[in-house]
């Protein structure tokens, strides 16, 4: 097991929002929040079993803001 599941393992995961979308589209089914190296990471677990790191508190996490220079 990677040292990311078992960090998605802390999380208090709460079920999403009931709305289904359209059969073969990847959606969240819980959402919560991972207390990772002083920053608090919205992460969302998918209908496929995945897990993902909102894209604005991962660029948040490395001091990134999310613009090209």
């Amino acid at each position: 097991m990677t040292a990311i599941n078992e960090l998605m393992k802390s999380v208090a995961w709460v079920e999403a929002d009931s709305n289904t979308p359209p059969l073969g589209e990847r959606y969240a089914t819980h959402s919560g929040v991972l207390s990772f190296m002083g920053h608090d990471l919205r992460v969302f677990r998918l209908n496929t079993g995945e897990a993902i790191i909102h894209a604005e508190d991962f660029e948040a996490l490395f001091g990134l803001d999310g613009e090209d220079e």
